[in-house]
């Protein structure tokens, strides 16, 4: 019963967050605007992972000094976006949610930390942030779907009263 329960309020948790907005899905979207990283924007993509382009994945270069100066702001930016995200998923999302959350943007701020140190290409860093996200992607939704597996089947049960005799189904 107690397991049922858990799954339960796990199922609730994973619906609330779906209607309440997210703070640093906007955050991360919002930072393709800066005109601040618009320096960057043909060799990272700001944003999402889903913005990179061909032109980000085959870039053999590696940050100069002044766009090393920009990445130190974008990261600081995303860490912003990060916590909002982090937060709101601890106030409105499943609690489980918010471990993986951690590691991947520490996974990513480790990759981004190589890039501004020349350890890896611009076309090397988009690859490697494509694989931490899509990474946190399969092991989140292995944790929704074993979650929404083992919940019971849910049962409806209906009653019809004649007189003082009460007959209930449940299917």
């Amino acid at each position: 019963m107690k397991q049922i329960a858990i799954l339960t309020l796990v199922i609730i948790a994973l619906f609330a967050c779906a209607t309440v907005p997210n703070p640093g899905f906007t955050c991360y979207e919002s930072l393709k605007q800066r005109p601040d990283f618009q320096a960057i924007s043909t060799k990272v993509a700001l944003g999402n992972t889903s913005d990179q382009t061909f032109q980000m994945l085959s870039d053999t270069s590696r940050p100069t000094d002044t766009e090393k100066q920009i990445i130190a702001a974008w990261v600081a930016a995303r860490q912003q976006c990060a916590k909002l995200t982090q937060d709101h998923t601890a106030a409105y999302g499943p609690t489980l949610a918010v471990p993986f959350l951690r590691s991947s943007v520490f996974s990513l701020l480790s990759a981004t930390a190589d890039l501004y140190n020349g350890q890896l290409t611009y076309g090397e860093y988009a690859k490697r942030r494509a694989q931490i996200v899509s990474e946190f992607e399969k092991q989140w939704a292995a944790v929704r779907a074993n979650a929404l597996s083992s919940m019971p089947a849910s049962t409806t049960t209906n009653c019809f009263t004649f007189g003082a005799q009460t007959t209930c189904t449940s299917h």
